[in-house]
């Protein structure tokens, strides 16, 4: 039968629902709720096969939060050969101005986009539905006219252009174009569904009891008995199983408390009565419940939405999304265990991530809380049955550390921190820095390149520098989920120091792995900034173009980004080889930056190298300059290495091992060997390699470090291997969830060559099991 599973339940890092209806018999699958951060990543944790989906219909309103995962999903579908994805919301005008606002860094050949509003049903597809519109009173429409609608329906078709129709490429005419003026869609959207009606079975027994023939078989499909030769009438009813019929699924998604009046005064039999078969009465068998907790702060507290949900029928069941009743468990078990086997190996410089399993319970008959892996198999006539294909063990509470402890580390024979330590059960406190150099903090929030992974997130890497007498943070590039990354890391009250501290965000080039998790980051800060009463600016380095996103997607965006607080400087403007204005330099210089340079990466259209001098200031006076190269993606480069020269810290994409360097060429690059040269090259300091294929999920390959330069084939046919290198530097291999400061960064290889590489190797290939066995979705 069909089945409905709970992909995920609300999260600190997941932060809205997701569930997924499957037809057994097509494997096709379709999506109903939001499509938040995080989702692709989810998928790959939880083995949900995404190349078989076919429809996702967006519940709610458009914002942000409720399709920033859409389009990496989009770019991970058509990469595993999906070749047609529907999208439903009841606002078709400003979804289709959403999808256009990603054209500067969204786009695939082969893979047909269809934006819907669901006025009408797919006749192919083994369900009925019907979108049910709530808006909230006296709202205004999105201003979209007629020909702009029009227009961005054309411009959609070029992000996602099919065989044979012409290539689009970043300086497109249309690509280029203004998009309409519009305003947020006040636009609520449900779902009303109905599984097909099976038909009714012949029963072979019967047929060969009473000798059907052809010319019956017509009878009888045309509504008319079969006459035997003995003249017995035989009657549909008495040669086949009777057909099965369903019940109807609702979908409801409350995002604002303007929203719940409206939601409860629709006569939701009514508008199902559209799907019923002529003769079947109108039932719900199964209402999912998306509430926001800004729209209720308990919806089961409620008197009236408990009557609400009364009035479907004692028989209906009832699944309930709202932060109240879900637990705030880990959705990435499998990166937990390498943070786990980190902190093992120093337990200053891998903080565990945050989670809480507590939540209200649910007494009442028939309603239960969402939660991950949870399945209702649809059933004729009404019935459902619910089991749970999957257990997250973070559901457990405080054992949940100590058994992935006992399972994972505690077999390792080597000398490792202790159980105390690695599970916080002691204070560990880290050993006071001699200068202000060494107080400065790198926290890793993603290594991945490309997509993220189970093990890795997409890139992102945030500095935490002492400068104008305080803490200054630095966040350099920020792929999808960053955010989510932040708030499993630090508690909200910490968190809201990290905002607060947060001064500069830098962009590197316009891909998608870099830059989906930007827009939340700038939207938290301001949130904070809001909330705090605080009257600080934000600097945003970052390529034209994404500036030009930022605007376009904050006219609809319900939770506004306040950009009169935003200060956007062109990457373009602070290339090396031009003279700065005086006007951006001395907006630089409020951050806290002496000097910032880019030069052009080897890598893409837009892609840019950075080189920051941050001015150090200690609390008691004294004050230092830190040097910063950051690569992005890049081929190597002699204009950033002589750019970068005499760098204290590098930061450089090591995308690929040294064997595929034909790939590296190829797809523009870096491997180890090389990122590691330009690090030799440009004196610096200490290296921090990141930025790593997918493909090497847990580990890179540590022994490059040891590796001769000179035998390396891709550095002998480059100059790279040329020119003389003074010094090696010290070498960190970045992991997601680090934190270390840039005078411990060295403890990490000492600590490898000390276990050695073939041990640490199989320490961190030891869990080939999931943390969890589950069934693929």
């Amino acid at each position: 039968m069909f089945s409905l599973t709970t992909v995920q339940h609300p999260t600190r890092d997941c932060t809205k629902p997701q569930v997924m209806l499957l037809d057994p018999l097509s494997g096709k699958r379709v999506i109903f709720g939001a499509i938040p951060e995080g989702s692709q990543r989810v998928s790959s944790e939880r083995s949900t096969r995404l190349s078989k989906l076919t429809k996702v219909f967006l519940t709610g309103t458009i914002s942000w939060k409720s399709l920033s995962g859409l389009p990496g999903m989009i770019l991970t579908v058509a990469d595993q050969g999906c070749k047609q994805l529907d999208v439903y919301h009841g606002d078709s005008k400003v979804l289709h101005l959403a999808f256009a606002t990603w054209r500067y860094f969204v786009f695939r050949f082969g893979l047909k986009i269809q934006l819907n509003d669901g006025s009408s049903n797919d006749k192919s597809a083994f369900f009925k539905f019907r979108t049910v519109n709530v808006t909230k009173p006296e709202t205004l429409e999105s201003g979209i006219s007629v020909f702009d609608f029009k227009f961005l329906k054309g411009l959609v078709s070029k992000i996602f252009p099919l065989a044979g129709e012409s290539n689009q490429t970043a300086d497109d005419a249309a690509v280029k174009q203004e998009l309409p003026k519009a305003s947020r869609s006040n636009v609520s959207s449900n779902y009303i569904v109905k599984m097909n009606s099976l038909k009714r079975k012949y029963v072979p027994e019967l047929v060969k009891k009473y000798g059907l023939k052809k010319e019956d078989f017509q009878s009888l499909a045309a509504g008319r008995p079969a006459i035997l030769q003995d003249g017995t009438e035989i009657t549909l009813e008495s040669v086949t199983m009777p057909g099965r019929t369903f019940d109807n699924v609702l979908f409801l998604d409350i995002p604002e408390p303007d929203l719940v009046g409206p939601t409860m005064n629709v006569n939701w039999f009514e508008e199902a009565s559209g799907l019923c078969d002529s003769e079947q009465r109108v039932k719900f068998q199964l209402v999912y419940h998306f509430i926001d907790i800004n729209a209720m702060q308990d919806p089961l507290q409620d008197s009236e939405y408990v009557k609400f949900i009364q009035s479907f029928g004692p028989h209906c069941k009832h699944v309930i999304s709202h932060p109240k009743y879900c637990m705030d468990t880990l959705n990435f078990e499998s990166a937990s265990v390498i943070t786990l086997k980190l902190r093992s190996l120093d337990a200053r410089s891998a903080p565990l991530p945050l989670f809480d399993s507590c939540c209200n319970s649910i007494s009442m008959e028939n309603i239960y809380p969402l939660t991950s892996g949870q399945t209702f198999k649809i059933l004729p006539f009404g019935e459902t049955e619910m089991e749970k294909i999957w257990e997250l063990r973070s559901e457990k509470g405080e054992e949940y550390w100590e058994k992935l402890y006992d399972d994972y580390v505690e077999p390792f024979e080597g000398k490792l921190e202790s159980r105390e330590a690695v599970l916080g059960l002691e204070e560990h406190q880290r050993e006071p820095n001699s200068s202000l150099k060494d107080s400065v903090e790198i926290t890793v929030l993603g290594t991945g390149s490309a997509l993220p992974n189970k093990y890795r997130n997409v890139i992102s890497t945030m500095l935490r520098l002492p400068i104008l007498g305080g803490s200054t943070r630095v966040i350099l590039d920020a792929g999808e989920n960053t955010l989510g990354t932040l708030c499993r890391m630090y508690s909200p009250e910490k968190l809201t120091s990290v905002f607060r501290e947060l001064k500069v965000v830098y962009l590197s080039h316009l891909h998608a792995d870099h830059l989906l998790g930007i827009y939340s980051i700038i939207q938290e800060w301001c949130k904070v900034q809001a909330k705090t009463g605080g009257n600080e600016e934000l600097l945003v380095i970052c390529p034209d173009r994404f500036q030009n996103f930022v605007r376009e997607w904050n006219q609809i965006e319900p939770e506004h980004i306040d950009l009169d607080r935003v200060n956007f400087v062109d990457c373009a403007s602070l290339l090396m080889n031009r003279e700065l204005d005086q006007q951006t330099a001395a907006l630089v210089n409020r951050f806290g930056i002496e000097r910032a340079k880019t030069c052009l990466a080897n890598h893409c259209d837009r892609a840019y190298c950075a080189v920051i001098d941050f001015r150090l200031e200690g609390q008691s006076g004294e004050s230092d300059s830190f040097k910063v190269s950051y690569s992005g993606d890049t081929r190597p480069l002699e204009k950033f290495i002589a750019l970068g020269k005499g760098s204290n810290l590098l930061i450089h994409e090591a995308t690929l091992q040294d064997s595929l360097y034909l790939d590296a060429i190829k797809k523009k690059h870096s491997t180890i060997s090389e990122s590691l040269q330009v690090a030799r090259l440009m004196e610096c300091e200490k290296v921090v390699l990141t930025h790593f294929s997918q493909r090497y999920s847990k580990l890179p390959e540590l022994e490059t470090v040891d590796k001769d330069p000179t035998s390396d084939v891709a550095l002998k046919e480059s100059k790279l291997c040329q020119v003389h290198a003074t010094a090696d530097p010290v070498v960190f291999f970045a992991f997601d969830n680090m934190n270390v400061t840039f005078g411990n960064l060295a403890s990490q290889m000492k600590t490898f060559k000390r276990l050695g590489f073939n041990k640490i190797g199989q320490f961190f290939d030891n869990d080939d099991e999931e943390p969890n066995k589950r069934q693929k979705v």
